[in-house]
């Protein structure tokens, strides 16, 4: 269906003033060529709360003056409203003409999101973080969204996600999916946008991963005027080349810093401002690792000894392999788009 890809070019720059984003997402606009956007508003999940104070209300105009009517732009609150105040920024978006308003509300608000949609002309987009097929179908049934946007890693996989646009269709709701990463998660969203019929028209962008060595005679992997060209061939169509050589470069995924723990390439992401979540949530995960080994050991080990082995597994071992995984510059996220 689709043998070339626009995209947009997605930002995440939380955390900074809306002067700082917007140069930020100028650098990042530059690079991909793209002729559509979209950025963060909102503090994640946030209740309300944006970071800085005030950040959105000036970030929404500002980025509409800065890249002018031409420019496709979406915001995606990432869950951080209630309805009420949904409402109150969805406005804002309406009366700055941008495109889609992503999961105004937290994504499991169905009935709130179908109360947010109704209340305002501006399409509701959502989806990212469902796990659930039936929950797909009463968000598309009852109209609560009005661009679908299943996340392939998140919900199974491509076919899993092709049942969900292939709903989207009967009711024409195009389907726009969600990438986590950007490792070669890129290349899946290429593939998967090819096979449906109602691809939106601008598709999420997060910039190639360079880092992985990948040979393709069939397209450039390159954002070209803000179109990429889908790779045709077996599999994925690239083809990995050289691993041996990228493992022993000095400036490798694979160099020394990313495995110091006090590396800045370490620790979960705090820039989105939910740190005590994620220290509770790792806390709880760290938990559980040690108390999985237990099974193996069980009558095989001392209690004092599995005391020690389970401090080891949750204070340095998970750490450790959390980080990689978890973190948005960890090399397992980048590399192999494993999060």
């Amino acid at each position: 269906y689709n043998q070339k890809i626009s995209v947009y070019r997605a930002n995440n720059f939380r955390g900074k003033s809306a002067e700082e984003s917007i140069e930020l997402i100028k650098e990042n606009v530059f690079r991909s060529q793209a002729k559509a956007i979209k950025i963060k508003i909102g503090g994640r999940m946030s209740k309300n709360k944006d970071f800085p104070t005030g950040r959105s209300e000036k970030l929404i105009p500002l980025v509409r003056k800065t890249f002018g009517d031409d420019m496709k732009i979406y915001a995606d609150s990432n869950g951080s409203y209630d309805v009420s105040e949904a409402i109150r920024i969805g406005k804002i978006l309406e009366e700055y003409n941008y495109d889609f308003y992503e999961e105004p509300v937290p994504f499991d608000w169905y009935q709130e999101t179908k109360e947010v949609s109704k209340s305002l002309s501006l399409p509701i987009a959502g989806g990212e973080q469902e796990a659930s097929m039936r929950n797909f179908r009463w968000l598309i049934v009852n109209r609560a969204l009005d661009i679908v946007q299943p996340d392939m890693f998140y919900f199974g996989g491509i076919i899993r996600s092709i049942r969900v646009a292939r709903m989207a269709q009967v009711f024409d709701i195009p389907c726009v999916p969600h990438i986590s990463g950007n490792g070669l998660g890129y290349l899946y969203m290429m593939h998967f946008v090819s096979a449906i019929p109602n691809a939106g028209p601008f598709h999420e962008f997060k910039g190639f991963n360079n880092q992985i060595p990948l040979e393709c005679n069939t397209s450039e992997l390159r954002s070209n005027g803000g179109v990429v060209e889908v790779p045709t061939g077996p599999g994925l169509a690239p083809s990995i080349m050289n691993e041996s050589a990228a493992l022993i470069t000095d400036d490798s995924a694979f160099s020394a810093a990313w495995y110091v723990p006090t590396s800045d390439l370490m620790g979960t992401n705090l820039n989105d401002r939910i740190s005590g979540v994620f220290w509770a949530a790792f806390l709880l995960f760290s938990w559980t690792a040690a108390s999985i080994v237990s099974g193996a050991v069980i009558e095989r080990i001392t209690t004092f000894a599995f005391g020690i082995l389970a401090i080891a597994i949750g204070s340095v071992f998970w750490t450790i392999d959390a980080a990689w995984g978890w973190h948005f510059d960890g090399w397992m996220l980048k590399i192999l788009g494993y999060h």
